[in-house]
């Protein structure tokens, strides 16, 4: 997908969105949030979607991301 400024579509929405849709719906997915994960904006994120945190953990979820979207 082309990188465009959608100020008001969070990560999330997005990630949703893609998720329910039949053409994109087996995309792998991740968001990368500065928030934390009992946030309501990610608890409503299907399984499928990764969510990579821009913390300390960020190498440990963006393996995991990699290796759910067998890409490592």
């Amino acid at each position: 997908l082309p990188l465009s400024v959608m100020p008001s579509l969070a990560g999330a929405d997005l990630a949703l969105a893609l998720a329910a849709i039949p053409s994109t719906r087996n995309t792998p997915l991740a968001v990368i949030t500065s928030l934390g994960l009992d946030d309501p904006q990610l608890k409503v994120l299907p399984p499928s979607v990764s969510i990579i945190r821009k913390t300390s953990a960020f190498g440990d979820d963006l393996t995991k991301a990699l290796q759910q979207a067998f890409l490592l």
